[in-house]
């Protein structure tokens, strides 16, 4: 992989064509896949991308750059959805 636009039509390729907004209701979805990707010498261009698909089937991303600039409600949506895979995980 060598850029965020090559990654995104990958993912598209394979239906994760729409990005989730951190409003989802946690609930609803489930956490697939975390790719991180490293954007080279400038930390700044690191991003994670959170691959998702709801209780109805739709497949898609959230994507988290890797610094301070991160959005706060994206941060806590993250930190929900892995706080319910670690639930699901242990029972």
């Amino acid at each position: 992989m060598h850029d965020l636009a090559e990654l995104l039509e990958q993912l598209r390729q394979q239906g994760f064509d729409r990005c989730f907004d951190s409003d989802q209701n946690v609930g609803s979805v489930r956490l697939v896949d975390v790719i991180q990707l490293d954007g080279g010498t400038d930390p700044g261009d690191d991003v994670t991308v959170y691959l998702l698909e709801t209780d109805a089937g739709i497949r898609g991303y959230l994507l988290i750059p890797d610094s301070f600039h991160t959005d706060p409600s994206k941060a806590r949506f993250v930190d929900a959805l892995m706080a319910s895979k670690r639930m699901a995980r242990d029972h």
